[in-house]
């Protein structure tokens, strides 16, 4: 951690005050997926525990204001705060708009044409899994990774969290679009709708962070440069798997899928993906960034 003094700050810190200049992106990312998880478990409840019905001239509108929850999760998080601190990272907007648009523009077009869902729902597991991380895996990380790529690199990846910064924006700008092609005319309950999009979100958040991980050991770390295109392919894989099961039809006698007889158990395995996913790649951070430390201090001694 390192000193900082700024004149943006009213009161300027102690001279042995340690002050870090940036905001954290854990905590970011951590508050937005467990509030969206609670949003979707609160409509499920009241949807489809409690039976509410929503007036047919609303269920349309709703469904919009859903897909755009996690847009409104990340800018209230994430978005906000960033302006706070008293080194903000800039073209965090920009990356996130010019990722929605090359998805709506390319991405979903081309994934559209391939149509996975048409072929492989049917499919074994393991060749639904190749299958979906081989088209819709591959297909929105390069997306995403080409996006951050041309916007920020190298300058403005400053320390190693920002590529994880700059990821989480480019994955929620895919998903936005991705949430509102779901429910485009749709008229899906709502319950149905919320784990859908937690289901869309969290598959890209836990795999962007993966590629953030690889392109952070790229800027600092350029001996590594085989850890990128590796960090790419378990991305896809991720994606591949979420999505798969996300698409079972019936497994030991119950729907893991959105929208099956039990869709809880499809929210909970995506939970369950996400949490185990950010954990591993939390702790490739720490572990990278603490034997920087080391290393520092051993050739200062």
């Amino acid at each position: 951690m390192s000193r900082y003094n700024s004149p943006s700050l009213l009161t300027p810190p102690r001279e042995d005050e340690e002050v870090y200049p940036y905001r954290r992106v854990w905590p970011s990312i951590f508050v937005e997926v467990g509030a969206l998880f609670g949003f979707a478990i609160a409509l499920y409840i009241v949807v489809g525990i409690l039976n509410f019905r929503v007036p047919g001239a609303l269920q349309q509108p709703l469904n919009i204001g859903i897909a755009l929850t996690p847009l409104v999760l990340w800018l209230v998080f994430s978005r906000l705060p960033e302006v706070r601190v008293p080194q903000p990272r800039t073209r965090l907007t920009a990356v996130l708009v010019i990722t929605a648009l090359t998805a709506n523009a390319i991405s979903l077009p081309l994934l559209d044409f391939i149509d996975p869902d048409a072929w492989l729902p049917l499919a074994g597991r393991i060749d639904r899994i190749i299958g979906y991380s081989m088209t819709v895996g591959v297909v929105q990380e390069i997306t995403k990774y080409i996006v951050v790529w041309l916007l920020v690199w190298p300058l403005a990846l400053r320390t190693r969290l920002d590529a994880l910064a700059y990821f989480a924006a480019s994955a929620i700008g895919y998903v936005t679009v991705t949430n509102l092609h779901l429910v485009a005319g749709s008229a899906a309950a709502a319950d149905v709708v919320a784990m859908r999009v937690f289901s869309n979100t969290v598959i890209n958040l836990a795999a962007s962070s993966m590629v953030a991980y690889g392109l952070a050991e790229l800027r600092f770390h350029s001996q590594t440069f085989a850890l990128m295109p590796l960090a790419l392919l378990l991305a896809s894989i991720v994606s591949g798997i979420g999505i798969s099961f996300r698409s079972s039809l019936v497994s030991g006698g119950f729907v893991l899928g959105i929208g099956g007889t039990r869709p809880l158990f499809g929210l909970i395995f995506s939970l369950i993906l996400v949490a185990g996913v950010l954990a591993v790649v939390l702790f490739l951070f720490n572990t990278t960034e603490r034997r920087e430390r080391e290393a520092i201090a051993s050739q200062e001694v």
